[in-house]
């Protein structure tokens, strides 16, 4: 197997760094999900935790085409 040229380290390298870049989301999701209570809260009605996890979900997309 060939060594990887420069451009492709670079390409590696960036797509490395957008996954760690979605930690803090995957960090902020995971505590808005916890302070949830399901006998009272709708997660379908609280737009702030639909929008991070559509993110989420756009970026996991990504990654896995990538």
């Amino acid at each position: 197997m060939p060594e990887p040229t420069a451009a492709e380290l670079a390409q590696e390298a960036e797509k490395e760094a957008a996954v760690f870049a979605q930690a803090a989301n995957v960090d902020k999701l995971l505590s808005m999900l916890r302070s949830l209570d399901p006998a009272s809260d709708n997660l379908a009605d609280n737009e702030e935790i639909q929008v991070t996890s559509k993110h989420m979900i756009a970026a996991d997309h990504n990654m896995v085409l990538a």
